[in-house]
């Protein structure tokens, strides 16, 4: 239960990092360079949960 998520209740394992362009990956104007800035994010693969929290001891009852 150390390891469950604060926002969904999922344990840790159930979250995965994922690494995406906001709103797709795009070209930079007259250059074929890709416009790097990237946001990462912990998305739990069970639920709609997109930010893994994890509890603490004060949490847990």
């Amino acid at each position: 239960m150390k390891d469950d998520c604060k926002t969904c209740t999922h344990s840790k394992e159930s979250h995965k990092l994922v690494v995406e362009y906001p709103g797709g990956p795009k070209v930079l104007p007259g250059t074929i360079m890709y416009d790097t800035h990237l946001e990462s994010i912990i998305k739990c693969t069970q639920c709609k949960c997109q930010k893994y929290a994890p509890m603490d001891e004060s949490d847990q009852t």
